[in-house]
């Protein structure tokens, strides 16, 4: 029978070759490596995203440090009855939103209707169509570019793809 001083220096050195072997092979530890690349569809619907200051969450969570790049299609408009005008993901390239007190735009200066996002609590920033480059810590939203509280009269949706890749959280991870 083997003492425990020997039966520990044994298990040491098996972990040590199991991690030689998974270095060797490509193996890594979550620190390291990440999980395979995630592409995500969601659709953004022009009467409830950004109405009231209230982003439409995409379920996905922006790890510290990594990046997702977004891009849009799909067309809306505002008070169809007003005009028959649709907008891109882009916005009207004709009419931005103001900051004045009575056109309270989810990103003034920017298009009306075009997409916006952001991270967590950060400030929202012009998306458009993309591919667009987001980062930060913390859950991805999205709106459109209206005044905050003039969503009723809006129709169509933005079809957002998101594409990340999340943090690795198995035990090894392949790749890097």
């Amino acid at each position: 029978m083997n003492s425990p001083t020997t039966t520990r220096a044994r298990i040491g050195a098996i972990a040590a070759a199991a991690a030689v072997v998974a270095g060797g092979i490509g193996l890594a530890t979550p620190a390291v490596a990440n999980a395979a690349p995630v592409t995500k569809t969601i659709t953004i619907d022009a009467k409830t995203a950004g109405a009231n200051n209230v982003f439409a969450q995409s379920g996905v969570t922006v790890a510290a440090g990594s990046t997702v790049s977004v891009t849009a299609t799909g067309t809306a408009t505002f008070d169809p009855g007003y005009t028959t005008d649709v907008a891109g993901p882009n916005g009207f390239s004709t009419l931005n939103c103001t900051s004045s007190p009575e056109s309270q735009c989810v990103l003034a200066d920017r298009p009306f209707m075009a997409l916006v996002g952001k991270v967590g609590t950060a400030d929202p920033v012009l998306v458009g169509a993309g591919p667009t480059t987001l980062s930060g810590s913390g859950p991805l939203s999205f709106a459109f570019n209206d005044n905050v509280d003039g969503f009723a009269n809006n129709e169509g949706s933005f079809t957002v793809t998101i594409t990340y890749t999340p943090p690795c959280t198995g035990i090894f991870c392949f790749g890097s």
